[in-house]
């Protein structure tokens, strides 16, 4: 099995705001469609905090299933090499 993305869409709508748009396909058949928006909340300590949220809605082809996820990110820059992203989820998939 192969899987790629024919098309991956994501601007910014506003400054800390944005969209994204996936048509993820796997041995040549598209498998779902993939819409996700995200926030920014801001950052703290001398901007080496950062945290957000994601949500992500992923139909199948056929809108047979809907699979959603919410995220929680949190990030931090310890200097300026090391950094590390902190993720906390909860979904659901509704039939």
């Amino acid at each position: 099995m192969t899987g790629r993305c024919l098309l991956r869409i994501w601007p910014a709508i506003l400054d800390g705001v944005g969209l994204e748009f996936k048509l993820p396909f796997q041995d040549e058949e598209l498998k779902a469609d993939k819409v996700a928006g995200q926030l920014t909340f801001g950052t703290a300590f001398n901007n080496h905090h950062i945290h957000g949220t994601q949500f992500i809605v992923e139909p199948d082809a056929h809108f047979h299933w809907t699979d959603q996820t919410f995220l929680y990110l949190a990030g931090i820059r310890f200097d300026s090499t090391w950094s590390a992203i902190h993720s906390a989820n909860g979904g659901r998939c509704a039939a």
